[in-house]
Parts: C-alpha cells; sequence; structure tokens
C-alpha cells in the first residue's frame, strides 16, 4: 500500500503519513487468493569409483556417478509456466497480446509533462480522462481493458504441460577422473589434479514463488482512492 505524496492525486494531503491515517493512497496490490504450495523433488543416486597406483609416482582415480533428479514441483499443480515460442494452444500468440496505454498529450502535442500527459489508448487514440484527477498517468503502462488474453502462453502445471512445470533428463552419468604424481619419489612435492562432471537442478528460489502466479491466482491493483477507516481496520 503506497500512501505517498502524489500530485497526481486529488485527494493528496501532502504529507505521506497524513494520507495513510486520512485512507488516502495511491496503490493498493493485493494477491487474488492466498495459496500455499507442498514442493516435492528427489534424488536417486549411486556412483562407481577405482583407483589405478600406475607406478610407485603415479595414482590414477576414476569413476562414474548416475544420477536421477526430478524437478521441484508443486503436488497440486499450482505453478504454471510461459511458451514464448513453439506451435499449438499453449504457445504465446501475439494476436491474442494484451495493448498496453501509452504516453499522450491531451493538446495533440507530440511531447508534453505535467497535466497534459495523459494515458493513450494506443489502437483508438483517444486520450484517457480521470474523473477527479488532474490527469491519467498512472494508466500508462497498464492493460487496456477487454483487449487481448491475460493468460497468452501461459500454461497451468498439469493441463496440457507436466505436472512438474517443468522436465529434467532421467537420468545423467557424471564421470570423474583424478591423478597424483610424486615428483620426487620421496612424498615431499606431489602434483594432483582432477576434474568431473556434475549436475544440480535450478535453484530452488527460481521454483518456489511459482505457485500461486496466474492462472491460480493474480496481483488486484487498484490505484489513487480513498478507503473508509473502518473498513481498513
Amino acid at each position: 500500500m503506497d500512501f505517498g505524496n502524489s500530485t497526481n492525486n486529488a485527494l493528496d494531503s501532502g504529507f505521506g503519513f497524513a494520507n495513510a491515517d486520512l485512507g488516502v493512497f495511491n496503490q493498493y496490490l493485493q494477491q487474488s487468493k492466498y495459496v500455499e504450495a507442498t514442493m516435492l523433488y528427489d534424488n536417486v543416486e549411486f556412483y562407481l569409483q577405482d583407483n589405478w597406483k600406475v607406478t610407485n609416482r603415479l595414482t590414477l582415480d576414476y569413476g562414474m556417478r548416475f544420477t536421477h533428479q526430478t524437478p521441484q514441483y508443486d503436488e497440486f499443480d499450482q505453478e504454471s509456466n510461459f511458451f514464448p515460442t513453439g506451435s499449438g494452444a499453449n504457445a504465446y500468440n501475439p494476436a491474442n497480446a494484451e495493448v498496453l496505454y501509452v504516453a499522450g498529450c491531451s493538446n495533440g502535442a507530440a511531447t508534453c509533462s505535467g497535466n497534459i500527459r495523459e494515458a493513450k489508448n494506443p489502437l483508438t487514440g483517444a486520450i484517457i480522462t480521470a474523473a477527479g484527477a488532474a490527469n491519467s498517468q498512472v494508466l500508462i503502462g497498464t492493460p487496456v481493458p477487454g483487449v487481448g488474453n491475460p493468460l497468452d502462453g501461459i500454461v497451468q502445471a498439469g493441463h496440457g504441460i507436466a505436472n512438474t512445470n517443468y522436465l529434467q533428463p532421467g537420468l545423467v552419468v557424471g564421470p570423474r577422473f583424478g591423478a597424483a604424481y610424486d615428483v620426487t619419489g620421496k612424498s615431499t612435492w606431489v602434483i594432483r589434479g582432477g576434474f568431473g562432471l556434475f549436475y544440480e537442478r535450478p535453484d530452488g528460489n527460481t521454483v518456489f514463488s511459482t505457485p500461486g502466479n496466474a492462472p491460480i491466482a493474480t496481483d488486484q491493483n487498484c490505484t489513487r482512492r480513498r478507503y473508509s477507516r473502518l473498513a481498513r481496520g
């Protein structure tokens, strides 16, 4: 909830704390519903390893690790994914995209500022006015109502795509190799080295916040309003 000063807000008191007490805000943002996920994932791994003392100075270590990792996913299928390209109903279609209000000038000028700068519908060229407000700049960059599909390209997990929301290989192999060489033969100077191939799923922070995305829930955004102190309680 934003109570900050704004000359675009006709009810602005000029002092943020006073706005909060009076119930005057510039923006109120809230999720359409509370969503709590139960994230699941499994790891099954095993490895084979051996070493070979080639000479009194050279020792080799080698092996192979086999890894099965499932994606981190919500067991209630509350995740969703976006498909920017492809074919079929799941893919993003520019023809169905939403259209955003752009900046325009109420006096017809090419550039302007202050209260002359308003939101404009790029499809019709119409300048948007807001009753009781000095201008409609707050609408710039927001979707034009009734135009396009807000879920264009977005598909819920388990509804045409995997219920895990994304896929990982069922089984991967990670070779390992290492060597140690005793330069002097007296273990006073030993050169060691090695390499291996390792696998990991995406970082959890990129996944744990996805339940509750559209279409499961949406952000409800209200701008420049005055609300009742009783309702606020």
